[in-house]
């Protein structure tokens, strides 16, 4: 008599391995924050989120989310549940890159996000380069400057320069980078060029808000860290707009690097003050601490920790 094969769990119509899509919508609610975030990052509406999040409680006898005006926390069993809803996704993730990686694929979407036009300059066009490799694969990139939530946003990978002040992210340092003050030759004709930090004072000087602090610039002088409070006829909170307004002979900018490296190679603008420009942190890939990192987005990490120093002329970090 042949032996008879008793029902497994994933062919019970009452096992909640049959709502896997509730049990990912659960996690991605828990890591927003809120059921509109959850909803904005997997493409649906907060109703239809909160509609599968309320099944999933009916189904399971347990409320899993504490719902206020703008946030969702988890209950205590939501977080048992969240515990394992991580393991489940990280495994599922997992089993589905194994099988593309029999074929030497990698597919699926990854979301990115680098400073705006450190972005437009250099991120872009080797994204574009690494998507010509991988067919399969979908990048969606979002530039701006400002600091992003990357689990409320549902970023997997962000460019950024700078201090990294949350521990709650791992980087991995990508391309060196530098800051100048620079003029152009007419600016410096004109008002003369200062030969140390304190000359600033007597300069029209072009502000960003993430270069320098509310105080001023900070330089290096042998006497130890030294913060000029500069001043000048423009603020602005864009690299490109900056750069164009030193060219415009507006004033003296502290700019990265990167952004007027054409313009001193050919002379139209000059740097100044060099010996006294702290060094800068390298600009780093960040990404949210997480027992799973899909090999899509190892991928494009390496392939800018490989390229963006060449494309620099720099040497890797």
């Amino acid at each position: 008599m042949p032996k008879r094969i008793r029902p497994n769990a994933l062919s019970r119509p009452d096992s909640s391995l049959d709502d896997l899509g509730a049990l990912s919508m659960f996690a991605q609610v828990v890591d927003a924050g809120s059921f509109t975030a959850a909803a904005r990052r997997s493409g649906t509406t907060t109703s239809a989120v909160s509609k599968r999040i309320a099944g999933l409680e009916r189904r399971l006898g347990v409320r899993l989310i504490e719902r206020s005006t703008r946030h969702a926390a988890p209950t205590q069993a939501g977080v048992v549940l969240y515990e394992h809803c991580q393991r489940l996704i990280a495994e599922a993730h997992a089993a589905e890159e194994a099988v593309s990686a029999q074929r030497g694929e990698l597919r699926g979407t990854i979301r990115a996000s680098a400073p705006a036009t450190f972005g437009q300059m250099h991120v872009a066009p080797l994204v574009r380069e690494f998507l010509e490799q991988h067919a399969q694969l979908r990048v969606v990139l979002t530039l701006n400057d400002r600091k992003v939530d990357l689990i409320a946003e549902g970023i997997d990978v962000v460019v950024r320069a700078g201090r990294v002040d949350d521990s709650s992210l791992i980087a991995r340092a990508l391309a060196p980078d530098r800051r100048v003050v620079c003029g152009t030759p007419r600016y410096f004709k004109r008002r003369g060029t200062p030969r140390a930090p304190k000359e600033l004072l007597q300069h029209a000087c072009l502000k960003h808000p993430l270069m320098g602090s509310a105080q001023g610039w900070t330089f290096e002088t042998p006497g130890g860290a030294s913060t000029v409070p500069v001043s000048g006829p423009l603020e602005i909170d864009n690299i490109a707009a900056l750069r164009e307004a030193a060219l415009a002979d507006f004033g003296i900018a502290l700019i990265p690097e990167y952004a007027v490296a054409a313009e001193l190679a050919s002379g139209a603008l000059l740097s100044v003050l060099d010996a006294y420009v702290p060094a800068s942190p390298p600009f780093r890939a960040l990404w949210a601490a997480r027992e799973h990192r899909p090999a899509r987005v190892v991928a494009l990490i390496e392939w800018l920790a490989d390229k963006l120093p060449v494309r620099l002329g720099k040497a890797p970090v």
